[in-house]
């Protein structure tokens, strides 16, 4: 079952949801909540760290995708944190990261890339 941490730093508007599990159509909906609570609060920095997610599949794609342009209405930006090379080569194949979601290594990293 994926699991959800959620923290916030309303110093600098970041917000950081932490997913731990595959995202796939199975748990889609948890994970379309938790963004659109997060996404409501108008962050200018979200970071989806996925360092524990192992596998993503279309509906996981899409999801963030329709984040990142709620995100961008209110001047917002969507991070995705990866360590696995093939979470990474998904983004980077579907084109996303060339589309208002950014890849980082650390939620340290969105501060240098804005």
């Amino acid at each position: 079952m994926l699991e959800f941490q959620v923290s916030t730093n309303a110093s600098n508007q970041q917000q950081v949801i932490k997913i731990d599990g595959d995202i796939d159509i199975h748990t889609i909906a948890s994970l379309s909540r938790s963004l659109s609570n997060l996404i409501e609060k108008k962050p200018t920095h979200l970071i989806a760290d996925l360092s524990s997610v192992n596998y993503i599949d279309s509906t996981g794609l899409g999801i963030f995708a329709h984040s990142a342009e709620q995100l961008l209405k209110n001047n917002g930006k969507l991070y995705v944190l990866a360590h696995s090379e093939r979470i990474r080569k998904t983004f980077e194949i579907s084109g996303l990261t060339k589309h208002h979601i950014t890849l980082i290594q650390s939620v340290s990293d969105c501060e240098t890339k804005e």
